[in-house]
């Protein structure tokens, strides 16, 4: 059997006001892509690790815009300090 992540455990067994939360998270997120999606974003990506777990709440069309991120959370945050990082291939879609 697939292990699930612990986002894919709570939502699965918690209450309906919870799921309401996720849901709205999703619609959140959805909005936020298609806005920088409509300025020119190439490349969309949820970081975290609620980033896959959500993915199932999203509209497909969003879903579709998502790739996997380049870099993990540290190289991130050193990219954006200004820093440098390996460069890394591209991420299977």
């Amino acid at each position: 059997a697939k292990t699930q992540s612990p986002m894919q455990l709570v939502v699965r067994f918690t209450p309906l006001a919870m799921r309401a939360i996720v849901a709205s998270a999703a619609r959140g997120i959805a909005a936020l892509a298609r806005r920088v999606a409509a300025l020119g974003a190439e490349r969309i990506a949820l970081a975290g690790g609620a980033g896959e777990a959500l993915r199932p709440w999203l509209d497909a069309d969003v879903a579709l815009m998502l790739t996997r991120p380049l870099h993990d959370a540290a190289d991130g945050a050193i990219l954006m300090a200004g820093g440098r990082v390996a460069p890394k291939k591209e991420p299977p879609p």
